[in-house]
């Protein structure tokens, strides 16, 4: 063999091997742009643990989405969640040697966890964004272990149709987790401590809704994303604030209307009904004030002020809109602002800046009870 058909079948040996690295190297760039599992409802399996697993049509990697564990009961619709960039997974029980029967016994606390680990970290799921909701009273005991656990992934636990009874609160629970329970208050109360008292205190928030359909509500989309941690000045809707109801003009938006003193609205109500009334003034400016994000997300989420709220006239209004709507009547030196006025409408209370909760709480308990009173 010459020389040069040597060097011939060596360079091309070599250009053989790089080529090869290449393609070695190729499958690391197609998995980034290929997720974990297959987009849509699918079946899956985790460590012997099977799972029904539902990937929005639109996954992209490169982006973050939130992850909801359903555990047991009835199987909700996972749709309108996966359409707000929601991955949904629901864990199924094991078989045990019984075939008939199935059970959430044994190692089901660390499967489930270990399970939303797993999808967070495949699927680009941040820890803000790692839902739980249960149904069922049956589960409660296996629902509570899992959501409140010292390695609890989860940031928010729903009960649904259950609530909590009994079980240790690990110390992340609270500054990290929210709960939110469907029930009936005055029914609960008949027989169990109603747990907005046994974990008041021990998680970040926690209250309790009536509504049959929660899943279903407006309300709820709004309660995950302040749990995660997303704040909007104004977008506000744990009360039932009055809002600008008039029909739009063809082809027109809600600004081609003139500013509607909602201000008068709610004290037409109030006089009516004979109850409080309490303005909220934000500033669209406060996007980044701290005392805002803590007034809406934490504050106005407390049971300590929802309750005795239910009997109080809402309402709220933009700083910048105040006096046209208002006039000089009523003026807010700094937002965000709570103006609270009994049901005679007089001003009782005022809080601008920061807003106390136990304070706000108080003075609300104290003008729902007085009103009460006067309307025997």
């Amino acid at each position: 063999m010459s020389r040069s058909s040597g060097m011939s079948r060596w360079f091309h040996c070599a250009v053989m091997a790089i080529a090869a690295l290449a393609c070695l190297a190729a499958p690391s760039a197609v998995a980034k742009d290929t997720p974990a599992y297959a987009k849509g409802l699918s079946q899956q399996m985790f460590d012997e643990r099977p799972f029904d697993l539902h990937i929005p049509d639109d996954y992209d990697p490169e982006k973050t989405w939130g992850l909801i564990v359903q555990i047991d009961g009835m199987e909700m619709d996972t749709e309108p969640f996966v359409s707000e960039g929601y991955i949904v997974c629901r864990p199924k029980k094991k078989y045990t040697r019984n075939a008939a029967t199935s059970t959430w016994a044994g190692s089901a606390v660390e499967d489930v966890r270990s399970l939303a680990i797993h999808l967070a970290k495949k699927l680009n799921v941040p820890e803000n964004r790692i839902h739980l909701i249960g149904f069922d009273q049956g589960i409660h005991g296996i629902l509570t272990m899992v959501a409140f656990g010292k390695k609890s992934p989860f940031i928010s636990v729903t009960y649904m149709m259950s609530s909590f009874h009994t079980g240790s609160i690990a110390k992340r629970a609270k500054t990290k987790m929210g709960m939110l329970w469907q029930g009936n208050a005055e029914k609960a109360a008949e027989s169990v401590k109603l747990p907005t008292e046994m974990l008041d205190g021990k998680v970040r928030s926690i209250e309790e809704r009536d509504e049959p359909r929660l899943l279903e509500t407006k309300y709820y989309r709004y309660w995950l994303k302040v749990m995660e941690g997303e704040f909007t000045p104004g977008h506000d809707q744990s009360f039932w604030w009055q809002t600008d109801e008039r029909e739009l003009p063809e082809s027109g938006t809600r600004a081609d209307l003139p500013p509607l003193d909602l201000m008068a609205q709610g004290r037409a109500l109030a006089e009516r009904r004979r109850q409080p009334l309490m303005l909220y003034v934000y500033s669209d400016d406060d996007a980044d004030n701290p005392a805002a994000k803590t007034l809406q997300n934490v504050t106005f989420m407390s049971h300590h002020v929802r309750k005795p709220a239910e009997l109080v006239v809402a309402v709220k209004v933009e700083q910048k809109e105040l006096a046209a709507v208002v006039g000089e009547e009523i003026t807010v030196a700094e937002t965000p602002a709570v103006v609270l006025f009994d049901h005679t409408g007089k001003e009782a209370a005022r809080f601008e800046g920061k807003v106390p909760l136990k304070k706000l709480s108080k003075t609300l308990s104290k003008l729902a009870a007085k009103a009460e009173k006067a309307n025997r």
